[in-house]
């Protein structure tokens, strides 16, 4: 099976709490959570094009609203590009700072965590 523009835009359509790669992959047989990414990656998806795939599913009423909110995206692209800027400037691989800062921050939690929690 091949992943579309018309599989994508109906998961957003039809989703109403959990819109990641992998929620939608659980959902579709033979669609892996790599081949959503990687459409995704080389795929460019605009409000627009999403709007025309919908909009004659929509039915009007004056009471209901639509958002697209593309908060989520900008902020992962945001984190993507300073990793990238970081591994650069320090000539490591994004997933090594990625591990390491991971790894600095569990340390930091188990010496002295955020959260006091209790044994009940």
């Amino acid at each position: 099976m091949k992943f579309t523009k018309l599989n994508y835009c109906q998961y957003l359509l039809s989703s109403q709490i959990n819109y990641t790669m992998t929620n939608l992959a659980e959902h579709l047989e033979n669609i892996s959570h790599d081949k959503i990414n990687y459409y995704l990656k080389n795929e460019r998806l605009t409000p627009r094009l999403l709007w025309e795939n919908v909009k004659d599913l929509i039915v009007a009423d004056e009471d209901a609203y639509i958002i697209f909110d593309d908060t989520v995206f900008v902020c992962s692209m945001l984190v993507w590009l300073r990793l990238k800027n970081l591994a650069y400037q320090t000539g490591q691989t994004i997933y090594r700072i990625k591990h390491n800062l991971l790894s600095n921050y569990l340390i930091q939690q188990l010496k002295r965590p955020d959260v006091c929690m209790r044994l009940v």
